[in-house]
């Protein structure tokens, strides 16, 4: 199994929003985690075998480059 620690980035394996570890209770198997939705912070528990490591999010390589193109 995955070890988690508070402060890694998960994501359900069904999928969903990239959540932040916020404690670990080994006694009942829980993650409790926080997420934004927009600017409203959200926070739930999941079962440690809900969730996986969240991939890291590569920048967007076409992000910030219209800002420096000129314009014809």
């Amino acid at each position: 199994m995955a070890e988690f620690r508070v402060g890694d980035v998960v994501q359900l394996k069904s999928g969903g929003p990239r959540m932040t570890i916020t404690s670990i209770n080994e006694e009942n198997g829980l993650l409790s985690t926080t997420w934004f939705d927009g600017t409203r912070q959200e926070k739930d528990s999941f079962p440690l075998g809900a969730v996986l490591h969240a991939e890291k999010q590569r920048p967007n390589p076409r992000q910030g480059r219209a800002f420096f193109q000129k314009t014809q």
